[in-house]
């Protein structure tokens, strides 16, 4: 596990295989439901939007 966004009813975790060498936790400013995952010249992103919540902001980095 590279990282983890906790909450009490619902989270989110981001998995890389650890033969992945050059991997690091890119920060989404003001998103508390998005990770981004940079693999060499690549960002993944992963995100998840609860049921209940409203987007106050972009989801993903223009």
């Amino acid at each position: 596990m590279i990282n983890y966004i906790g909450h009490r009813k619902h989270g989110l975790a981001t998995y890389v295989n650890q033969n992945i060498e050059e991997t690091n936790v890119v920060s989404i400013a003001g998103n508390a439901h998005s990770i981004g995952i940079r693999i060499g010249n690549l960002i993944i992103y992963n995100v998840y939007k609860p049921p209940s919540e409203r987007w106050s902001n972009s989801v993903l980095p223009v």
